[in-house]
Formats: C-alpha cells, structure tokens, sequence
C-alpha cells in the first residue's frame, strides 16, 4: 500500500500553472505574493493627506473584519487557514483505471474549489464594504448604474475592471435591442465601456459552502467596479499571499503545488459509508494558508441592479 500511496502522489501532484498563480478574477484585481514559513506579514499605508485607514480581511471562517491602520505605520496581517472537505477515490476506481484518470480528477476537483473559495471570499469582502455601495434609483438603467459606480471611484483609481454576475452581463448586451424604442440619441452601453477602458468580465459558477446549499460566487444581479490603478496606494486595491508551506507539508507526507498548496493523501486506503454502503477509498483533502485583504476600499464600488 505504501507504494500505492507514492503512485498517487505522483499522478495528483501537478504543479499550478507557473504563469498563473491565481484564478482569473483574482488575477484581474488582486496583488499575488508568497510568504516564507513563520514570516510576518505587514501594510504600510502613506499618509498623503487622504489615505485609506481602514483595510478589510477575511478570516478562516470567510468573516470579513475592518482593521484600523495607523497611516505611515506599519500593521500586521494575518493569515486564515483555507482546507477542502476529506474526498475519496475508491480503491476500485484506482485498480481498474489504467491511466489513473480518477486521481487526476479529484486532484483538479480539489484545486478548483480552493480557486472557488479564494475567489469567493475576496469578492465578499468587496461587497462587505458598505460606503462603497451604489444605490439604483428608479428609473434607472444599467447604464446610470455603471456611470454612478465610476463617479464613485474616478477620483481614487483608473484602468478598470467591471465584474458582472450573470443577468447584469446580459442586460449590457442586450441594452441597446432592449431600448431601441425609447432612444431619442444614440447610447451603448458597450461603447461606454471601451470610452472609459473599462475591462468587463463575467463571474460564473457557484459554490457549495460547508452545511449548506450552492451559491454564486457573485450573485447574478450585482457588479463590482474595480480601480486597479490607484493615486492613494501602489498596486491594485486587493492583496493576496499564499504562504509556502512545501517543507512542512513534505514532512507530513503530502504532495504540493508551486510550494503554497498541498495535498493530502491517505496512506492506505480507509473504510468509509457510500450512502449506506461500506466501501475503501484513498482520503484526499486540499489545503493552504492565505492573507487576502482589501487594501485601498476607495477605488472599489459595487451595485444591485434591478
């Protein structure tokens, strides 16, 4: 069995894509940095006159919390411990798959819902943060709202980026057919976009959170604006780290990706209920430890669009 459990490593043990260390939203609006093991990990936020004193984190509960910042001092922040749910690969799908194609599965199974829960998170906090909320008034479309959520950051930050949930992607694209007999000059809602640079990109999926039903990563009726160029603080407004985790994870017999995600594999294989079925599988679990915090909360607004 030991020899079995090295076979697995190896199958589940590709490394994430060196040119892309994080998912695509994040890597749209976030800073991406690595800690060393044990290392601390600090903001310094300038005071220029009206800096951002105020940070939001999220925890290893996904709790968002406001940290207060001393501006021109350096403040501490702390990593929150992010681990799938225990997954098995039954011994008999191992045994009779020649190519080990199963493992492979899992393994991208667990990588994408850690790519979920980060993503997750991260725009929780965007839309935790109150003052940054746009209200649509009636009477308003889709375009106002857009205008209004760059107006509320335009002063802080440029070079854009609009995430959409579904139904707000498809009232952009349908704006101009929607409103083609109430146009008295012409308007697009595309062409505004490209006027203003902003890059608009669609949040998909959802995510089963622990006890409890699927939800969207982003609800399908809100957007987020994000100013990824900021007169207030270098670098985009949301910073995430990974912390390097290869040397311990290695003692403990795991596998790991780029040194800041592991995974764990059972030994042997243990017995387990299917339904009501006693059955052998090989445990595996994803695991990293992570900072994501907002950074610069002025150069993010977001929206509920009827």
């Amino acid at each position: 069995m030991s020899q079995k459990s090295v076979e697995i490593a190896k199958i589940i043990g590709a490394p994430i894509d060196s040119n892309l260390k994080v998912g695509k939203i994040l890597a749209e609006i976030c800073d991406y940095d690595t800690a060393e093991p044990g290392e601390e990990v600090k903001t310094l936020v300038p005071d220029d006159g009206n800096g951002v004193d105020i940070i939001y984190t999220s925890d290893a509960n996904g709790t968002i919390t406001p940290v207060k910042v001393v501006l021109g001092a350096p403040t501490l922040l702390t990593f929150s411990h992010l681990q799938t749910k225990l997954e098995y690969v039954l011994v008999s799908e191992v045994l009779d798959s020649p190519d080990q194609s199963a493992l492979g599965r899992r393994k991208s199974s667990i990588a994408r819902r850690l790519d979920k829960i980060e993503t997750k998170r991260v725009i929780d906090m965007l839309l935790a943060v109150s003052s940054q909320e746009v209200t649509q008034l009636t009477g308003e479309d889709i375009y106002s709202v857009i205008m209004k959520l760059l107006r509320k950051i335009e002063n802080y930050a440029d070079n854009y980026v609009l995430l959409c949930g579904t139904d707000c992607w498809a009232k952009i694209d349908d704006y101009e057919k929607d409103n083609a007999d109430n146009f008295n000059y012409r308007v697009s809602v595309n062409e505004l976009l490209a006027d203003k640079k902003i890059n608009k990109v669609k949040v998909i999926g959802n995510i089963k959170l622990d006890g409890g039903s699927d939800v969207p990563v982003l609800a399908a009726n809100k957007m987020i604006i994000v100013g990824r160029d900021s007169q207030l603080a270098q670098g985009k407004p949301v910073v995430m780290l990974r912390r390097k985790i290869s040397s311990i994870a290695g003692q403990a017999g795991a596998e790991v990706d780029a040194e800041e995600r592991a995974l764990y594999v059972a030994e042997t294989p243990t017995q387990f209920y299917q339904g009501t079925t006693m059955t052998h599988g090989y445990g595996i679990f994803g695991y990293e430890s992570v900072i994501q915090a907002v950074m610069n909360y002025r150069a993010i607004a977001f929206a509920v669009v009827a």
